[in-house]
């Protein structure tokens, strides 16, 4: 059994599978598609911006202040600001398009 005999098998069936998922979800509008996106990318980025943040301060520990404000502290804080203002630039520009025949 050779590589392309079983990548042509493998193509097959994840072709069949990929075409039943299709039928099962295309009697969603595609307005609907793109807003379900558009939520599932905000709260995706959201969520990786936390996880980001609590490991470099909580687990690192730049977060907390011990006996006197640290370097680490200040970069940390800048980076928790900057951070913030980029990830809500980028939501503004993913929710700035309008989504086509949503007022129809």
């Amino acid at each position: 059994m050779n590589f392309d005999s079983v990548y042509k098998n493998i193509a097959v069936t994840f072709r069949k599978l990929n075409i039943e998922i299709i039928d099962y979800f295309s009697p969603m509008e595609p307005e609907v598609r793109e807003f379900f996106r558009r939520i599932s990318l905000s709260i995706g980025l959201f969520i990786v911006w936390v996880m980001v943040n609590v490991i470099i301060g909580v687990k690192l520990g730049y977060a907390f202040f011990e006996d006197k404000i640290d370097w680490g502290n200040i970069v940390f804080y800048i980076w928790v600001i900057g951070s913030l203002a980029a990830l809500i630039w980028g939501c503004m520009q993913i929710w700035k398009k309008p989504i086509e025949h949503l007022d129809d």
